[in-house]
C-alpha cells in the first residue's frame, strides 16, 4: 500500500469507477474487486475537495455504494481491507506504519463521506468498521516506536481529525533510525553479512 493516486482528474470520475469495480464483484473475485475500490478511497477525498461534486451526485454516489458495499461479496473485500489495515498497524514499529495510515485515511473517507447511514444496506458496512476502533488502538500502541511519515509524504488535504499520521512519538527521529526500521530484512542481512567477513 502506497500513497500513489489513483490517476483520475476528478471526483466524478472516480466515483464512477469505484461503482464500476463494486458492480463487478458477482463472482468469486468479487472481494478484490471491493479491496480494489477501497484502494482508492484516500485519492477520492482528496478529490472531494479539490473539485466537489454537485449534492445530487454525491448523494446518488453514496446510495449505490452503499447498497453495492452492504453485500457480498463486497462486504468481505471491505473485511479484508480492515484486516489488511491491522496488520499494517501491527508491523507500526517496523514497516507498516505509514501504509496502515493510507489505509485508515480511505476507511475514514468511506465512513464519513461515502456512506449512505440511512440506508437499510449500511448495517453490515456499519458492523465491519466497528473494526476501526482496534486498528485505532493498535496505532495509538505502536505509536511509542512508530518511524514517523516523513512531513512531506503526510498529504496536504487530510483534516486534522485524521490523527495517525502525527502520531509516532519520536518525530524526531534520525533518518538513519526511521531507514532502519522500514527496510530491517536489508539491514539485518547486511548487518549478517559483515559479522561473517
Amino acid at each position: 500500500m502506497s500513497g500513489t493516486q489513483s490517476g483520475f482528474s476528478s471526483a466524478s470520475e472516480l466515483m464512477r469507477n469505484v461503482l464500476l469495480l463494486l458492480e463487478g464483484g458477482v463472482s468469486g473475485a468479487g472481494a478484490s474487486r471491493a479491496e480494489g475500490a477501497m484502494e482508492w478511497m484516500a485519492d477520492l477525498g482528496r478529490l472531494f475537495r479539490e473539485a466537489p461534486p454537485g449534492n445530487g451526485e454525491l448523494r446518488e454516489f453514496r446510495n449505490r455504494l452503499t447498497d453495492l458495499l452492504g453485500r457480498e461479496p463486497n462486504l468481505t473485500g471491505l473485511r479484508r481491507y480492515l484486516h489488511q489495515c491491522s496488520l499494517y498497524a501491527q508491523r507500526g514499529r517496523l514497516d507498516g506504519f505509514e501504509s496502515a495510515c493510507w489505509m485508515r485515511t480511505g476507511l475514514e473517507v468511506l465512513k464519513e463521506e461515502c456512506v449512505a447511514w440511512e440506508r437499510p444496506s449500511s448495517a453490515g458496512i456499519r458492523e465491519e468498521l466497528e473494526e476501526l476502533e482496534e486498528i485505532d488502538e493498535m496505532i495509538e500502541r505502536v505509536a511509542d516506536e512508530a518511524p514517523p511519515v516523513a512531513e512531506e509524504d503526510v498529504p496536504g488535504w487530510v483534516p486534522e481529525s485524521h490523527w495517525w499520521w502525527r502520531a509516532p512519538e519520536q518525530q524526531g527521529m534520525s533518518r538513519e533510525e526511521r531507514e532502519r526500521r522500514l527496510y530491517y530484512e536489508a539491514y539485518d542481512l547486511l548487518d549478517e553479512w559483515a559479522e561473517k567477513h
